[in-house]
């Protein structure tokens, strides 16, 4: 059977759009489960290979696993056989003998969750760069540049600050801990751009770290989740280089998109600009010679 075969996922959400549609009224809380699964599997495994991997079928057995979940509890509560089918299809799951087949592609929920905190790191460090960014994009837009300008050596070089990046003394006036430098940065957000829009919206829905390893279960979480995705896809789209040959930060294939259906547009995110940058900006207006005396 071909649910691991390479290529079987061939984009995050893959399942047919007017399947999705129609179940949208009636499940709608499944469906959202189903779509955090989907941006979990990536998350746990991220591709950003050139060559043949096994990346996607590493995706496809932790989405496998997260759906098995879903189901039985879908079957304890629908007694419909036509419509535990069509969830089965929906939530791209074999049928039993398959499944009785092939126990070892199937990883426990601990396992996946022991595999996300052991990530939790590299989430806070795309978390901390894409923020940053974010921050800097409305600084110069508020400046007298007037433009969503931001840098990811910039960026990086704010985070890390300019004394040494493995001092002590430093960690301890720094606000936030140390996580890495400036090469940790780069690498990080290599491996996780694709998906860093998932990783920065995180904390809206859990300022407090109160569901460690992207572990929302509630439907109403889920779509604030990915409805707030979907303005931090937009807002890093904006963002713009000085660059003439690549005016954007980011391109629109760079980042994964929402489904269809998440709109997002009742989101509203607040971005504060980085004060210390704004205020340098603003003397260096009023020193330059075009600043009206």
């Amino acid at each position: 059977m071909g649910f691991l075969s390479k290529g079987s996922i061939v984009t995050i959400w893959n399942h047919p759009p007017e399947f999705t549609k129609a179940f949208l009224a009636e499940h709608h809380d499944y469906v959202l489960v189903d779509a955090f699964h989907r941006i979990k599997a990536q998350l746990l495994h991220p591709c950003i290979c050139r060559s043949p991997c096994h990346c996607k079928d590493l995706q496809a057995r932790v989405l496998l696993t997260l759906n098995i979940g879903l189901y039985n509890q879908i079957e304890l509560k629908q007694k419909d056989q036509r419509l535990l089918l069509a969830f089965r299809h929906l939530l791209q799951i074999p049928d039993d003998q398959y499944i009785r087949r092939h126990l070892g592609i199937i990883h426990t929920p601990d396992f996946i969750q022991a595999s996300f905190q052991k990530k939790a790191k590299h989430f806070r460090i795309v978390d901390r760069l894409v923020w940053t960014l974010l921050r800097m994009g409305v600084t110069h837009l508020n400046s007298y540049y007037n433009q969503p300008w931001a840098s990811l050596n910039e960026a990086v070089a704010i985070i890390i600050g300019n004394t040494p990046v493995k001092s002590k003394r430093r960690e301890q006036e720094q606000e936030q801990p140390y996580l890495c430098g400036e090469k940790g940065y780069a690498d990080h957000f290599r491996t996780y751009k694709p998906l860093c829009h998932f990783i920065a919206a995180f904390r809206l829905v859990d300022p407090s770290g109160k569901y460690p390893g992207f572990t929302l279960t509630k439907p109403a979480q889920i779509k604030k989740f990915l409805d707030c995705s979907h303005q931090l896809r937009a807002r890093l789209l904006e963002l713009e280089t000085r660059n003439t040959k690549d005016p954007y930060l980011f391109m629109p294939g760079s980042l994964i998109p929402l489904p269809n259906w998440v709109d997002g547009s009742d989101i509203d995110i607040p971005i504060e600009p980085l004060a210390d940058m704004l205020q340098f900006l603003k003397k260096k207006y009023e020193n330059s010679p075009v600043y009206p005396a």
